[in-house]
């Protein structure tokens, strides 16, 4: 009788422990501050790279935009701009910022030539979708020279950065 019952026992013993190792809950652990998921280091990549891009319509960049309704104008105007054709943008690193933020580290390039290389700037997750803070929008427009007023309230409302970005690659 011992013979039968002891394989059914070492099979119970070996299968109680990965039944309770297996666990309850949460399939990953919870993230730690500062850190941001591979799909919002994806969504935030995309929406710097497509704000960015000078083939990307007007109404797309809007879309990507913190307040972007306010700077159609701007958008517009960079359009038809000689200096913003042929603009791309890649990004080297993101980390969490906060709530529903992240910090970015990105490069603007022409024709893929690096022109400002590691900038940083801000994601924003509103409506469930990352976009392009307006104040990062704004300090690239300052540097053209070219601030129209809705970076004045961007600058008013905008909080400050707590997050160092982290490589994404």
């Amino acid at each position: 009788m011992l013979e039968r019952t002891l394989p059914l026992r070492l099979a119970v013993a070996c299968a109680v422990p990965v039944f309770l190792t297996a666990g309850c809950g949460a399939d990953s652990p919870p993230k730690a501050e500062g850190e941001v998921s591979a799909a919002e280091v994806k969504a935030v990549t995309d929406t710097f790279e497509r704000f960015f891009d000078s083939s990307i319509s007007v109404d797309q960049k809007t879309a990507l935009l913190e307040n972007g309704q306010a700077f159609t104008e701007t958008l517009e105007h960079q359009a038809h701009s000689a200096v913003a054709g042929g603009a791309t943008a890649s990004v080297s690193a993101v980390a969490g910022d906060g709530p529903q933020r992240a910090a970015v580290t990105f490069t603007i390039k022409k024709h893929g030539i690096p022109l400002l290389p590691n900038r940083h700037g801000t994601a924003l997750e509103l409506g469930g979708s990352w976009k392009v803070a307006a104040a990062t929008f704004c300090d690239l427009l300052r540097i053209e020279g070219g601030v129209p007023a809705a970076c004045d309230a961007a600058a008013a409302t905008a909080p400050q950065s707590t997050g160092s970005p982290q490589p994404t690659g």
